[in-house]
């Protein structure tokens, strides 16, 4: 039997799952059965200094996108204000 493989969205609902349960990524892993190293090694991918990690994108403006900041989720239709988006996650990081 090979490895586990984990969907992204299983990552981002485990990490969030340790997040709400106040306890440590070790006691959190010993909880569910998922190897320590392995969900550091998530954590770590996903964020700097504790903070979610933010990649630099190119938008397309003719289709509809979703920005995910945190537990967030904003939809944002074609035709958006650039500026006032970048508001919005800059409020929603600073949550």
């Amino acid at each position: 039997m090979g490895r586990r493989r984990w969907t992204e969205d299983e990552r981002r609902d485990l990490l969030a799952a340790q997040r709400r349960s106040g306890v440590s990524l070790k006691a959190f892993a010993e909880r569910t059965g998922v190897p320590y190293t392995t969900l550091l090694s998530w954590r770590d991918r996903r964020e700097v200094g504790g903070r979610p990690r933010l990649l630099p994108v190119e938008v397309a403006r003719d289709r509809v996108l979703e920005v995910r900041v945190g537990e967030a989720t904003v939809r944002v239709e074609p035709g958006f204000d650039a500026e006032h988006l970048a508001r919005v996650v800059r409020a929603l990081r600073a949550c």
